[in-house]
């Protein structure tokens, strides 16, 4: 839970419980916390609540299970969830830990802004502390809108990253059942950009994952859209 000022109940035992706490909530946002960690811990097989849809837009993919997979079901779902990542510190090692980090981007580096770039899901999860991805409809539209109305669209991604040493090898682009609908060579380059083109039709999604030379990876929140 981000962005509240009192604690929730202590215990509540159905997660439904929660998604009416979240809904009587003013300004929160909610993120499915490590998720798969024990292979009940689904939420009921991602069980749709539209109510909560709109603040429930976080989702951790530092988690102890199958956080790629899981990620799928809950978009296919209805979920409206970005991808984020974090240390999950238990000790004084903040920073330190390892490389993984939540990524946002905002127009300001301050509270209000952090909270527009969570609430709009402006973020993409990373192994790599220094890389970056983002992608963009139209040059645009952010990751993390809502579309309607579109019968095509021209993505734009790109993948960078501050140190030298670091290369991508591509982009992919995916879709609904884990479809892979466009990619983006990037040849061994320390900054990776491309414009894919893709016909809509439905309801769907699109979001990025970028692949380093040494195997990490960064996922970007989707684009979701409508006929």
């Amino acid at each position: 839970m981000f962005f509240t000022n009192t604690l929730f109940p202590a215990v509540q035992l159905d997660f439904h419980d929660f998604y009416q706490s979240l809904i009587a909530c003013s300004g929160c946002i909610a993120q499915f916390n490590h998720p798969g960690d024990d292979p009940t811990q689904t939420w009921n097989g991602f069980e749709y609540v539209a109510g909560a849809d709109d603040k429930l837009n976080q989702f951790e993919m530092s988690g102890g299970g199958d956080t790629w997979n899981l990620f799928f079901m809950a978009l296919d779902k209805g979920w409206h969830v970005s991808p984020v990542y974090n240390q999950d510190n238990h000790s004084a090692d903040w920073g330190t830990k390892d490389d993984g980090r939540s990524g946002y981007f905002l127009k300001a580096l301050n509270r209000v802004e952090l909270y527009d770039a969570m609430k709009n899901r402006r973020s993409f999860s990373t192994l790599d502390k220094n890389a970056s991805l983002r992608l963009m409809a139209q040059d645009l539209c952010w990751m993390g809108s809502i579309l309607s109305g579109v019968q095509s669209l021209d993505l734009s991604v790109e993948a960078t990253d501050a140190d030298s040493s670091d290369a991508f090898t591509q982009i992919e682009l995916f879709g609904k059942g884990q479809q892979v609908l466009g990619t983006v060579s990037c040849g061994g380059k320390q900054n990776c950009s491309g414009t894919v083109s893709l016909p809509v039709s439905g309801p769907g999604f699109v979001f990025a994952r970028a692949t380093q030379a040494d195997g990490n990876t960064l996922v970007s929140a989707p684009i979701w859209f409508a006929p």
